[in-house]
């Protein structure tokens, strides 16, 4: 479920410009405005009645504007930071357009003022291209090329999941490291919070610890990781690298982990045989992979068949939901799991509490105060 976190003016105006047939650039935004898949929150409750604009529009479509979180909404201005509380959400404030563009830019979330609300929709509606990169031939530019129409999207967090992403010795047949690097190269944004803030750009890769190509261990990995990433941009990436081996504790979790997905706040990747999709421009084996936007325009509407990639989303964001590191404990008193966590190559920890990706919500504890 999208949550749209909208000021009463701009809901009005949108419905209004929609509804105005001789206009056509509020078209997107309506659709996701008046979707099954939105829950709409507004900026201040209403009077008595929802003016007629936004009456109408409750009775055609049933997308009634929830009150509940008034507070929340209007009190993001001079609290920008707590839209990281609602990572995966978007937010159309009656703000300066500066103030908006600063808030995306340092939070990583889709935050538009009134005059560009209406650019939301074209930014989570995608017809979704796929790509088909083979071992015989040069693709194009490799991950560049793939990744091109997802990488201008504002991000805050990323998942990486692959069972056998460290597995291949010979590099022509996919190197884990190479790929994963040249991926958040890519995916990274170029500004987040200011290290001075606390905050920080999350990071959670997920691999087999037993399909380790030889010569690797779990340890070494993460450690190259670490050194790797961490580096990679002026503000601060937590990285966290998490090993999910079969075994009767973690089965539950291990076969539902089956898929191979890069995950951010707005979009999926989804490929079929391997993340490790590249070496150089050539692709490492034949196989389709399919960058994903929120929503495709047929998954906007109610009583179809098709499945949005939102959905795809949350299916592996609930699978981690479910890892909870104090019950994966073998009967010979050891972890079932393997874990490191950093912010930087000298602070390296391995114990986990919870998983820290801010897209896996997690009751926090009294200690976990970033957001």
């Amino acid at each position: 479920m999208l949550k749209v976190f909208i000021s009463n003016s701009i809901l009005s105006d949108i419905i209004f410009q929609a509804e105005d047939n001789s206009k056509t650039t509020h078209d997107a935004v309506y659709r996701l405005l008046k979707s099954h898949q939105t829950e709409i929150y507004v900026s201040d409750k209403y009077s008595d009645t929802f003016p007629l604009e936004v009456e109408l529009f409750c009775q055609n479509y049933g997308n009634i504007p929830k009150e509940s979180r008034c507070d929340y909404v209007s009190g993001i201005q001079s609290n920008p930071s707590t839209v990281l509380k609602e990572p995966s959400s978007i937010f159309l404030l009656d703000i300066e357009p500066k103030t908006a563009k600063n808030i995306q830019d340092n939070y990583g979330v889709i935050c538009l003022s009134k005059t560009e609300a209406y650019k939301a929709g074209a930014m989570l509606i995608d017809d979704n291209k796929e790509y088909s990169p083979d071992s015989k031939v040069d693709f194009y530019e490799g991950w560049a090329t793939v990744l091109s129409g997802i990488k201008h999207l504002p991000s805050n967090s990323l998942i990486i999941n692959d069972r056998y992403l460290f597995s291949n010795k010979e590099h022509w047949k996919g190197d884990g490291l190479n790929n994963v690097c040249q991926i958040l190269q890519l995916l990274l944004p170029a500004t987040f919070a200011g290290r001075e803030t606390g905050l920080s750009y999350n990071v959670l890769i997920i691999f087999d610890p037993g399909e380790l190509c030889e010569g690797h261990t779990f340890r070494s990995i993460a450690l190259e990781l670490i050194s790797r990433i961490t580096c990679m941009r002026k503000y601060t990436i937590k990285l966290e690298i998490l090993g999910i081996a079969k075994g009767m504790k973690t089965d539950s979790i291990y076969f539902r982990l089956h898929n191979r997905r890069i995950v951010s706040n707005y979009y999926i990747i989804k490929a079929e045989q391997q993340i490790a999709a590249f070496h150089g421009v050539k692709g490492t084996c034949n196989q389709t992979i399919t960058p994903q936007r929120f929503f495709t325009a047929d998954s906007l509407v109610k009583d179809t068949n098709s499945s949005s990639p939102q959905r795809s989303i949350q299916q592996l964001v609930e699978v981690l939901e479910d890892f909870d590191p104090n019950n994966v404990i073998g009967s010979d008193g050891f972890k079932a799991y393997f874990y490191f966590s950093a912010t930087s190559k000298d602070n390296v920890k391995e114990e986990c509490r919870n998983l820290a990706n801010r897209l896996i919500r997690k009751k926090k504890t009294k200690t976990d105060k970033e957001l």
